[in-house]
């Protein structure tokens, strides 16, 4: 029974942090952990490659502002693995990567040769 007492418990602060009911929290909740299970809130190659080329369209780009527009509602639990795999993804639609001055800081940034 005190399994019980601590989901309810959990429930409750989760509906408080979260401004809903409890049930409703606790949906939210197992849907996450299943997300996460199946390998969690990926978004499709097509859909990441048509936000970098809206991003390359203003500037070069980051991997980390990549993954922060395409990733925004969901969580990364693997980001390393994550940037390997976007950054195949980006080499094969022909982006080119290089390290630059930006300020005082030189990070590595993705953008599209004009060919």
């Amino acid at each position: 029974m005190e399994g019980t007492h601590e989901v309810s418990a959990l429930a409750l602060q989760a509906a408080a942090v979260l401004g809903t009911t409890k049930l409703e929290a606790t949906r939210r909740a197992l849907k996450l952990l299943l997300s996460t299970a199946r390998g969690g809130g990926e978004v499709p190659a097509l859909e990441v490659l048509r936000i970098a080329h809206r991003l390359v369209a203003v500037s070069p780009f980051t991997m980390d502002e990549l993954i922060d527009q395409a990733y925004r509602d969901s969580p990364v639990f693997q980001p390393h693995s994550l940037k390997i795999q976007l950054a195949r993804l980006l080499t094969t639609a022909g982006f080119i990567r290089k390290q630059v001055r930006r300020g005082k800081a030189r990070p590595l940034v993705w953008f599209k040769e004009n060919s």
